[in-house]
């Protein structure tokens, strides 16, 4: 048997890049799929980010604070606003940070990776406005 240039393959070279491919495939399927969870994950941050300041500029400008989870969980997509733990601490002295800080736990969306995990939170703070 010869290659495309008429030359003999050696029998220890037959089947090589069959075996280089079995190795390589499983890597790059890995890194492709990190990739993926690493951009639902971030996606997913922030979605927390963009809630904890809606919140926080709420907390700041209404003494209501069940107001400021309201708009939390609004903010943040149907899936997490569930599961999300929303705490606010909004002193009644003006001039003072009203902090909003969201808590949630992401399952990885890779089917399976699905029992795992990432904890996301992020805190925001605003003065309050009298």
């Amino acid at each position: 048997m010869g290659d495309v240039r008429g030359q003999e393959v050696p029998l220890s070279e037959r089947g090589s890049l069959t075996v280089e491919a079995a190795l390589v495939i499983p890597f790059l399927l890995l890194i492709g799929i990190a990739v993926f969870e690493g951009v639902a994950t971030m996606t997913t941050q922030l979605a927390v980010v963009t809630a904890t300041r809606d919140g926080a500029r709420v907390a700041a400008t209404t003494p209501d604070v069940t107001r400021a989870v309201e708009v939390v969980r609004a903010a943040l997509p149907a899936g997490l606003a569930q599961r999300a733990r929303v705490q606010v601490d909004r002193p009644a002295t003006a001039g003072r940070p009203a902090t909003v800080r969201v808590m949630v736990d992401v399952a990885l969306v890779t089917p399976f990776l699905s029992g795992l995990t990432i904890p996301l939170s992020w805190s925001s703070s605003m003065l309050v406005e009298p």
